[in-house]
């Protein structure tokens, strides 16, 4: 008191003997939802702050409000669909494909496009790999965003006299074998494999190569 400091300026012990993943959570929990990071000197959100509701709202959000869906409004941005999705695990998935495609660059795990929650990575210019959660199953596709790769995966699949194999208008290419219903999968290993696939896809120069990737355009 002496020092000029109340009763409430000093620092309280909240829980002891954690483990590491439990003091994070801890640490989220107060940081996104008791006292809010804006409220706040930290630099940074909590480790798992996306898993929390934020501070001060309290509109209804769907997963996390369950039993009020379908009887008010439920608030359905972007951020909240992703928030959703974060909070009952589905981004596990996609963090472990991250993790063994750490050569390519990610983009932060949000909704994308049609609504579906995934992350993407550009490869060579070329196009941007796709990987997203669509009901139980995981996907991926390149998707040329920018007009430079637009004109690039063109000049690649003409280079390789497969042009019509880029069937639609925005160019984006989903090998169809991989979306027929036998061959949907949501098996973290199968996605990674797919993916280094259609990496060594993008990396062919020459059409004598195709032999190597028949399982991208003919039923296996």
């Amino acid at each position: 008191m002496e020092l000029g400091y109340e009763k409430n300026d000093l620092a309280r012990i909240l829980a002891k003997n954690l483990t590491e993943d439990e003091a994070f959570l801890l640490e989220s929990f107060l940081i996104k939802t008791v006292y809010g990071f804006e409220n706040l000197t930290n630099k940074i959100h909590g480790k798992h702050h996306l898993r929390f509701r934020q501070h001060n709202v309290l509109e209804s959000y769907n997963d996390f409000d369950e039993f009020l869906v379908g009887r008010k409004k439920v608030n359905q941005s972007r951020s909240h669909i992703a928030a959703n999705y974060i909070a009952r695990g589905k981004d596990q998935p996609l963090h472990l494909i991250e993790q063994e495609l750490s050569e390519l660059s990610f983009t932060s795990m949000k909704v994308l496009d049609s609504g579906e929650f995934g992350m993407e990575a550009d490869v060579k210019g070329i196009a941007n790999l796709k990987i997203f959660l669509r009901s139980t199953f995981i996907y991926i596709e390149l998707w040329p965003r920018r007009k430079s790769q637009k004109i690039a995966i063109v000049n690649h699949f003409e280079k390789l006299g497969i042009r019509e194999k880029l069937k639609r208008a925005d160019l984006v290419f989903r090998p169809e074998p991989w979306s027929s219903k036998e061959n949907r999968t949501n098996d973290v290993n199968e996605i990674i494999r797919r993916a280094r696939l259609l990496i060594e896809f993008l990396h062919v120069t020459n059409a004598e190569e195709l032999t190597n990737f028949n399982e991208l355009f003919v039923e296996t």
